[in-house]
């Protein structure tokens, strides 16, 4: 009978051990994979602020070619609206004085 009563103690005891190294097991795995987690979340969010900064500067790169393609339309506007009043600069003087004296 004390063999049994010993051996069921010793059953317990290897018992409990089983259960205590299987709970420290889950406890590492439960840090390892929030270790991995939270790499992989800083992996995620340090890409998406790279690939932020690239947008941003293609963004801004097409911008100013953008804008100086347009001030080079216009400059070319200009140039030919001031050629077009030094053509008709004096039609036109001439036109206002004729409106104005009744002519």
């Amino acid at each position: 009978m004390e063999d049994v009563i010993r051996r069921i103690i010793e059953i317990e005891e290897e018992a409990q051990k089983i259960l205590k190294d299987t709970k420290e097991e889950n406890a590492r795995k439960e840090n390892e994979a929030r270790e991995a987690l939270d790499h992989l979340h800083e992996k995620i969010v340090g890409d998406a602020h790279r690939k932020e900064k690239e947008l941003r500067k293609k963004e801004l790169r097409e911008n100013a070619t953008a804008a100086r393609e347009i001030r080079a339309k216009c400059d070319e506007q200009l140039i030919r609206l001031e050629e077009k009043v030094k053509l008709k600069e004096e039609e036109w003087v001439k036109m206002l004085v004729d409106a104005v004296l009744g002519d």
